[in-house]
């Protein structure tokens, strides 16, 4: 195992598959609070406190949009809180994967929010959402994101039940063919 010099520096050639191109990175620049930023406002980092302060959002709002899951499909939640290139990114991979990626990403950004919610927080900070709310939001968020759980199962409950019903007709209806078919004299 190489050892981490006191400087702060890695002399391992970076590792993409089988490519290395020799180049040793310099770790203790991550500290530098510019350094920070950069990241931050280019959402690329997994940093729980931004080097700068977070903008001012309405949590209701936030809220209001996730009840929507083709909004967190597509990234609207991320274009609100200003997180504009990783917005483009969740568009972009929606779209790739003909929904999936996206509505998985959606997903995980979805609990995220209802999470923060829920623990009736004044600020956000989630791999590169990042924003701050009025106190005076806070509860009625906390009703939301009760709502945003609830419209959600409900949600996938009527979806089962659609599925059980649609199988139910066609069972039926298969069923009621065979009968036809037994009561026809063959020729």
């Amino acid at each position: 195992e190489p050892a981490l010099e006191e400087s702060g520096r890695h002399h391992l050639p970076l590792q993409a598959g089988a490519l290395l191109d020799g180049v040793s990175l310099d770790y203790t620049a991550m500290d530098h609070p510019a350094f920070s930023a950069v990241q931050i406002a280019r959402g690329a980092t997994l940093k729980r406190a931004p080097a700068g302060p977070a903008p001012k959002k309405n949590k209701i709002t936030l809220l209001l949009i996730e009840m929507c899951p083709l909004s967190w499909m597509l990234g609207i939640d991320r274009f609100y809180l200003g997180n504009t290139g990783l917005a483009i990114a969740k568009l972009s991979v929606c779209i790739l994967t003909c929904g999936i990626g996206g509505f998985i990403w959606g997903f995980v950004d979805f609990i995220a929010v209802v999470a923060n919610a829920l623990r009736k927080e004044d600020s956000i900070h989630f791999f590169g959402m990042s924003a701050t709310f009025a106190h005076a939001q806070v509860h009625t968020a906390f009703i939301l994101a009760i709502a945003d759980v609830f419209i959600l199962l409900l949600g996938i409950a009527v979806v089962r039940w659609l599925a059980w019903l649609r199988k139910k007709r066609l069972v039926a209806r298969a069923t009621a063919n065979l009968r036809k078919s037994d009561d026809q004299p063959i020729v």
